[in-house]
């Protein structure tokens, strides 16, 4: 009786310790991927991620900054599996510290340079962005919102660009010492939806998810570099990333992504 009392406790033992065993890689499986993105995708992510869950039945887990804050997180160690860049500069400076997977990235969507102002300014459809510029250098004092170009990327787009019309309104250093410098790009449509400041330099995307401003034109597109965001697994990332990488190309996200004032490739 004893024997047979003890082979019976083994073989539930053994039992035991096997569903334990396959229990855990499943409970991994269940781990949320952990995307880090631009803040200015979160308005196209945001639904995307909810149409992936539903699909696929698997959990997504999104962390907005700008860009350059989130690249550095990633280089001291943040556990991220899929980056979404807002330029092409920072996806590149992970790739020098071997952090990512480069046959991963591709580019998702783009973006335009546009001048906005708040939603109650008149303005006309017709509006010349370099008049408006000066216009408003001619009003002393007055500010206008921009990212901060020496971090993050809508910020260093609009000093490209407005370096790039100094024939039109003046020298760039001008403009410089009265710029309202903020955080990422989505602050700086804040400042003008809440008219802290008569015009902001933020990408067209800003300008239609955002009620409270007002598009006056877009920038040449020949007068920065090409805004496009590169989306990429990350080198300590879950292999699976790639599943969601994949999905931002369907038909489905690229229409979250026009919604939401981007631009897909074509």
């Amino acid at each position: 009786m004893k024997a047979q009392f003890f082979a019976r406790l083994a073989a539930l033992f053994l039992a035991v310790l096997l569903s334990v065993t396959l229990w855990l890689p499943s409970r991994a499986d269940e781990k949320p991927l952990l995307v880090f993105a631009a803040i200015s995708m979160k308005a196209a992510l945001e639904p995307i991620i909810a149409d992936f869950e539903k699909e696929t039945g698997r959990k997504v887990t999104l962390s907005v900054a700008g860009s350059s804050i989130l690249a550095r997180q990633i280089a001291a160690g943040a556990p991220a599996d899929v980056f979404v860049s807002a330029d092409i500069d920072w996806a590149s400076w992970l790739k020098t510290q071997n952090l990512t997977v480069p046959e991963s990235q591709r580019i998702v969507a783009r973006n335009q340079l546009a001048l906005v102002v708040p939603k109650d300014v008149p303005i006309s459809g017709d509006q010349n962005i370099a008049d408006v510029l000066n216009g408003w250098l001619a009003e002393k004092g007055s500010r206008i919102a921009v990212a901060n170009p020496d971090h993050i990327p809508a910020g260093r787009y609009a000093r490209a660009t407005l370096k790039k019309m100094e024939a039109e309104i003046g020298p760039y250093k001008a403009i410089e010492k009265r710029m309202a410098i903020t955080g990422n790009v989505r602050l700086a449509s804040v400042l003008v939806g809440r008219a802290e400041v008569p015009l902001g330099i933020v990408y067209h995307s800003e300008a239609v998810i955002n009620p409270d401003i007002k598009l006056v034109g877009l920038f040449s597109s020949d007068s920065h570099p090409d805004i496009v965001y590169p989306a990429l697994r990350l080198l300590n990332g879950r292999s699976d990333a790639d599943t969601f990488l994949d999905y931002l190309e369907s038909k489905l996200a690229k229409m979250h992504f026009v919604k939401a004032g981007l631009f897909v490739p074509k």
